[in-house]
């Protein structure tokens, strides 16, 4: 048994991205690129779903190892952004997992909780 340490596959995966674009003449967006422009979909998006679209507000945390996008907004609004059976923020948060984990770095969203 070798103890052969390799990088986790996150990183090999960024690799092979950057080498893929560089051969295309292009380069990778920075992290903070890609979490304003993200911010900003989510934004829009969440904008047409609820009716009063003053209220929405997505801020975002950056973290060691992982960047949180936090959806605050009124409570007459969360069962429209949560969607039936949670349906709606899955899908935000698969969406987000999936454009996150292409440029190498790894993102949640969070939304607010009413207790009753």
């Amino acid at each position: 048994m070798t103890n052969d340490v390799r990088p986790p596959l996150v990183i090999i995966k960024k690799q092979k991205i950057a080498e893929d674009l560089q051969k295309m003449d292009m380069t990778l967006p920075s992290k903070e690129e890609v979490v304003t422009n993200l911010k900003k979909k989510i934004e829009e998006l969440l904008h047409m779903m609820v009716e009063d679209s003053d209220d929405i507000k997505v801020s975002v945390t950056q973290g060691e190892r992982t960047t949180t996008f936090v959806i605050s907004c009124e409570q007459r609004n969360i069962a429209r952004i949560l969607g039936q059976k949670g349906r709606h923020i899955e899908a935000f948060r698969t969406l987000v997992m999936a454009i996150t984990g292409r440029y190498g770095f790894r993102a949640i969203v969070e939304v607010p909780y009413f207790p009753k």
